[in-house]
């Protein structure tokens, strides 16, 4: 297999170190579905040659994104995106679990035993049991309120009134509760690039899927709308992140030649918002456009679950789940 075609750029004119634009170009290609599942990865000394930088910056970019469960490096067969196939095996299991349970049901009332009798002879996903189960789903998110428009997205495109709960990484870092009751989801929804660290956390083998994301439809309009003269500012409050925001933007906004990029902690941050009359900022940057002036326009690049992938990988995922949730699906 040859190495998949990647779009990886060294910008020089950042003030974000190498490593850090390799490695979110990277993690966040995943995310996007720009490098796929089983997607091989050049090799160190071919991408470092490709790149003008060093073989020691590329091979320790490589070790901390297997550390992170992103990639798997197989001696004489290479570097490749990780494929986690094991959610199929859980579901599967989840299946048999399932049914099991309901006949255990069935001949405990045919002893005359009540559904309480055994109740308390069952630890572990007990509600299973139960005729009015509820399916339960949850995203696991970056920021909250983002995270809550990605969920909407999701009930848009599967057409369903299915609840989805979010919860943030951060909050599940800090709240041992909330991660106890995520172990008795059905489903977790995550990013590709977190899909290993919400597995790391969790105490229950819960089925974890994860899905693509693109720029959303609105984001998209409003780049392709600018006027040619427009100053452009893109502002982060992650600076890894502005390579692949300065990407995207140019993706759609090709006709803008004047394009700054910052991020918080970078010298240049305030000049560069002065310096803008717009400026688009990443999900989760809304305090760093806090002191603009009222005249500058300002708006969130924004990001949408991709359809391909919802309709795809989700949905099918969700009807092995739950059998009826096609039939309980908006009509």
């Amino acid at each position: 297999m040859t190495s998949i075609a990647t779009d990886i750029t060294i910008d020089r004119s950042l003030a974000v170190p190498l490593a850090a634009q390799l490695r979110a170009q990277i993690e966040y290609g995943i995310v996007y579905g720009k490098i796929p599942r089983g997607g091989r990865l050049p090799p160190v000394r071919e991408l470092a040659a490709q790149l003008d930088i060093s073989l020691v910056t590329v091979a320790q970019v490589y070790k901390e994104l297997q550390q992170k469960g992103l990639i798997v490096s197989t001696p004489g067969r290479g570097t490749y995106v990780a494929d986690h196939a094991d959610i199929d095996k859980l579901l599967t299991l989840h299946q048999l679990v399932e049914r099991s349970l309901r006949d255990l049901k069935r001949q405990a009332h045919e002893l005359g035993l009540s559904t309480p009798d055994v109740r308390h002879a069952i630890e572990h996903k007990l509600h299973v049991l139960s005729d009015a189960h509820q399916l339960r789903v949850s995203f696991v998110g970056i920021f909250r309120g983002v995270s809550q428009s990605y969920v909407q997205d999701l009930r848009r495109q599967l057409n369903t009134d299915l609840h989805i709960d979010v919860v943030t990484l951060q909050e599940l870092h800090d709240n041992a509760a909330l991660l106890d009751d995520l172990a008795n989801a059905d489903l977790i929804i995550t990013f590709r690039h977190r899909e290993t660290e919400v597995r790391q956390l969790l105490s229950a083998p819960v089925p974890v899927v994860s899905i693509q994301f693109i720029p959303s439809k609105a984001t998209r309009m409003a780049l392709a709308a600018l006027e040619p003269d427009t100053r452009l500012a893109l502002v982060t409050i992650l600076p890894e992140f502005l390579p692949v925001l300065k990407a995207g933007v140019g993706t759609f906004a090709s006709h803008i030649f004047d394009v700054r990029a910052s991020a918080r902690g970078l010298d240049d941050l305030d000049d560069v918002l002065r310096w803008a009359d717009v400026v688009v900022y990443a999900s989760g940057s809304e305090a760093l456009i806090a002191a603009l002036p009222e005249q500058t326009r300002r708006f969130e690049y924004l990001h949408s679950p991709d359809p391909a992938s919802v309709q795809g990988t989700l949905a099918p995922i969700l009807q092995q789940l739950a059998p009826d949730f096609a039939s309980t699906s908006k009509s």
